[in-house]
């Protein structure tokens, strides 16, 4: 019978940690989860404490902690003392009956392990891990007598109290309790850690034996190292010896890190083909993510070289678990699908093309460079980073090889803008209701939703790619004819023409607009108008019938519009900041002027180059200018493109939306469920979290969800990353006043005069006064609004068929982009003059204040 004093079995019923330990309290706790551990009992510390209290202990403990600690070669000496000690020390009758029955009932046929499981062990800070004893293979009473005895020894081992010592561990209640355990006969042992230490957070490392773990902890063979990705479990590295079932070792492994909250070191055998779990401790010794790491950032590759442009428009600002780990395999999957049909061969750069450093989405382009089989690293420069050294691109090379795999490409284009379109719009007739469906028709829909992003995602970048191409095209042509700078600008002019009018800020305005048209009054729109934006809803409101309908109104065709900037992101319905900022925009809307034919443009622009190109057609002699038909072809070309862009970027957003339903049914859930505290903890989450908390499996634990709120909160306070970088992103500085010019890409012609607003964030939009300089890093479709107030804009991302670029020359914006350092040398109430038809930004000075 068990001595409950003395003895505990460690069934999961719940243990109390000090009289346990660390590492049998860590066990019960695995077994209350379900996991494989084999038969287990704890000789309680209680035990340990009626032992050291017989005057033998008592006197013997006395003496070494009145002593000096040995030298390094005298510690075997005074280990094997200590040891004797405790061997032959006279043990209390009680104890010593409790000790026998308890491992006379692990033995009974079996061979047990006798492991120590010191109170000081495993604390938050400091591990004792390697520093106590472990029998095994014991067989007889008396072995396992004596092994409990080497285990409490152990306490006092020279090693032991200088790291006690060192650490800062009071030795005044110190205690000792020890496991008895019944051995697997192993074929294969070893330790898993589930961050390697050695690593960058995103794999976990796997040492492997044949046979019994000791000879790995004693360091007798060299073991098999294994990493594997904690995200997809892909074996990242391998070498022999490897043991079988490496897949669901890291499952388990990360199943039981989810439990336990935080990364853990876990001792673990393979026997008959099954795994069991031997012990889990807290990795302690070294940090497995550094202080701004979430867990969810990229280990860059220090010769690799990347860039925020052009993606910071697709996945803005810092991204949180679930959106990153959504929406990069989208881009991922889109960019390589791109470049493969483009060069017609598989894409075998193994590396990442996207990114994340700091929470902030990049671009690899070295990997991008390295995949693309036409096109120097100029040409990848200035596709993303916008470096211009004033010569002129081969225009007469095309990018996607001869003339008929460009119209096969395009028409594919076109076919797959058309089919996702087209099936979004049918999606949105039939979104189902999702309130009563079952956890697991829930995460099918998702997925149903995420197949048909991926396609939208490729159409998306597919068509901006394809207008780049003919704009580039265009852009050369018309620099040749009249010089670099009117040539940019007759390009930026002749593409200008219908641009904005389908891009995904104006188009929302417009659908808003058309809602307050019919609904609002003169002074129910004057409401709409009144900073600050989040009190009109309640104005409107209070407002009687009519105001109330208008909100309604709103609210209803705000629901049409999907995320608000990102797949799967936030709604508008969810911000209500940027919805009734939206609003307001639209209240102030208004028609704009018909635009000059591109035709008539294109006349334009070639007459005022004061020359004429012909060329005779051979078959009929008839005299055609083949420039004036390229030119058309190429502005029609990118004009096509960019509305197919903008239409595959609207529907993404609204498919995000139908996802965002989803997700927003699975937060409440879980919050009911108690997985989760709040709804907006969902944000925490990654995408293969989501679906197993929401089918019942493991939930993440509370410590590693603290941990990813904080991290962001944190990444949130810091200045974005460079516009370029090798390897790890440096640190940013703090703004400094600007004294001399700045040029950057003229995107929209005009100049604008007035004070500096930095924008950090779509936040910050309320603090943005009409005609002030917009400054910010770079903006998407959310920020429409705020570009509508503006006298100017200023970023430092962004190129000139960006979605700024367009919406800044449709509202005839004056707007210079890809400005390097915008926020430090441009910092809010700096008086400056932007200059978007040459691309620089000047210092201006206050005439009353000099006078003065």
């Amino acid at each position: 019978m068990i001595d409950h004093q003395y003895v505990e079995l460690l069934d999961g019923t719940g243990i109390d940690r000090d009289e346990a330990g660390g590492k049998a309290w860590a066990l019960d706790r695995l077994v209350e989860h379900g996991f494989p551990v084999p038969q287990a009992l704890v000789v309680r510390s209680a035990a340990y404490r009626a032992f050291a209290a017989t005057p033998t202990i008592t006197a013997a403990l006395d003496d070494l902690r009145a002593s000096p600690l040995p030298r390094p070669a005298e510690t075997a000496a005074a280990e094997a003392r200590i040891e004797k000690v405790f061997l032959t020390a006279p043990m209390p009758p009680t104890v010593e009956h409790a000790l026998r029955d308890a491992v006379s009932s692990m033995l009974d046929g079996h061979r047990i392990a006798v492991r120590s499981s010191a109170t000081a062990e495993d604390l938050a800070g400091s591990s004792f891990a390697g520093q106590y004893r472990t029998h095994l293979d014991i067989v007889t009473v008396e072995q396992g007598l004596d092994a409990i005895r080497r285990c409490w020894a152990s306490l006092w081992f020279p090693a032991v109290c200088a790291y006690r010592r060192h650490t800062g561990v009071d030795e005044k209640l110190l205690a000792m309790a020890v496991i008895v355990q019944r051995l697997i006969d192993a074929d294969w042992s070893g330790v898993l850690f589930t961050r390697d230490p050695q690593g960058d957070g995103s794999t976990l490392r796997i040492e492997a034996v044949r046979g019994m773990g000791e000879q790995l902890v004693s360091g007798q063979v060299t073991p098999g190292d294994h990493r594997i990705s904690r995200r997809g479990l892909r074996v990242a590295s391998t070498h022999d010896p490897t043991p079988p079932h490496l897949e669901d070792l890291a499952r388990v492994g990360l199943r039981i890190e989810r439990r336990f909250g935080e990364p853990q070191d876990i001792e673990w055998s393979i026997g008959d083909g099954a795994i069991w779990i031997l012990q889990s401790r807290p990795i302690t010794v070294a940090a497995p993510l550094a202080p701004f790491d979430d867990g969810f950032d990229t280990h860059p590759r220090h010769d690799d070289r990347y860039t925020p442009q052009g993606v910071a428009e697709m996945l803005p600002g810092v991204l949180p678990p679930l959106i990153w780990s959504m929406n990069r395999p989208l881009l991922e999957g889109a960019f390589r699908t791109m470049l493969a049909r483009q060069h017609a061969r598989p894409v075998t750069v193994a590396r990442p093309f996207v990114a994340r450093f700091h929470g902030r989405a990049v671009l690899n382009l070295t990997a991008i460079q390295a995949a693309a089989s036409a096109g120097g690293d100029a040409e990848i420069e200035n596709a993303y980073l916008g470096t211009d050294d004033g010569t002129e691109p081969d225009g007469s090379r095309a990018r996607l090889g001869d003339v008929r795999r460009i119209w096969r490409a395009q028409r594919r284009i076109e076919d797959d803008v058309g089919v996702f379109t087209t099936a979004v719009a049918c999606l949105s007739a039939i979104e189902p209701d999702l309130s009563d469906s079952p956890a697991g028709r829930l995460i099918a829909y998702r997925h149903e939703l995420r197949d048909l992003a991926a396609r939208g995602a490729l159409a998306e970048l597919s068509a901006s790619n394809a207008a780049a191409t003919a704009y580039r095209s265009l852009e050369t042509m018309l620099r040749r004819w009249l010089g670099p700078d009117a040539g940019r600008r007759e390009a930026q002019r002749i593409t200008s023409g219908s641009l904005g009018r389908v891009s995904v800020g104006p188009r929302r305005v417009a659908a808003l607009a058309a809602v307050i048209d019919d609904h609002a009054t003169v002074d129910l729109r004057s409401e709409l108008t009144i900073a600050p934006a989040a009190e009109a809803r309640r104005r409107l409101i209070a407002r009687g019938p009519e105001g109330i309908s208008l909100a309604e109104g709103i609210e209803t065709a705000a629901a049409d519009l999907g995320c608000v900037s990102v797949y799967g992101g936030a709604t508008y319905l969810e911000r209500d900041d940027d919805l009734w900022r939206l609003a307001a925009a639209a209240a102030r809307h208004r028609s704009l002027p018909p635009m000059e034919s591109v035709d008539s443009m294109i006349d334009r622009a070639i007459g005022s180059a004061g020359r004429r190109w012909r060329a005779s057609r051979i078959v009929t002699g008839q005299l055609v200018d083949v420039r004036r038909r390229l030119l058309r072809r190429l502005a029609r070309d990118a004009i096509r493109f960019l509305g197919m862009r903008e239409e595959a970027k609207h529907a993404l957003l609204v498919l995000g939306g139908f996802e965002r339903r989803v997700i927003a049914e699975g937060a409440r859930r879980l919050v009911r469920s108690g997985n989760l505290r709040s709804l907006q903890e969902i944000e925490l989450l990654d995408d293969t979290e989501f679906d197993e908390m929401l089918a019942g499996t493991e939930p993440v634990g509370r410590g590693t969800l603290n941990r990813r709120a904080t991290t962001l909160e944190r990444l949130h306070g810091e200045l974005p990353l460079p516009s370029s970088f090798t390897g790890t992103p440096e640190g940013a500085v703090a703004p400094a006043a600007t004294s001399d010019e700045i040029t950057g890409w003229a995107a929209s012609a005009g100049i604008a005069t007035g004070r500096v607003r930095q924008i950090r964030s779509i936040a910050d939009g309320e603090l943005l006064e009409p005609g002030e300089i917009l400054v910010a890093v770079t903006t998407d479709p959310s920020w429409t609004p705020l570009f509508m107030l503006a006298g100017g804009i200023v970023l430092e991302q962004g190129g000139p068929l960006s979605h700024a670029a367009i919406v800044a020359r449709e509202l005839e914006l004056p707007a210079v982009l890809n400005v390097p350092d915008a926020l430090r040398r441009l910092p809010t109430g700096a008086e400056v003059e932007v200059d978007g038809t040459s691309g620089v930004i000047r210092p201006t000075i206050d005439r009353e204040a000099v006078n003065a």
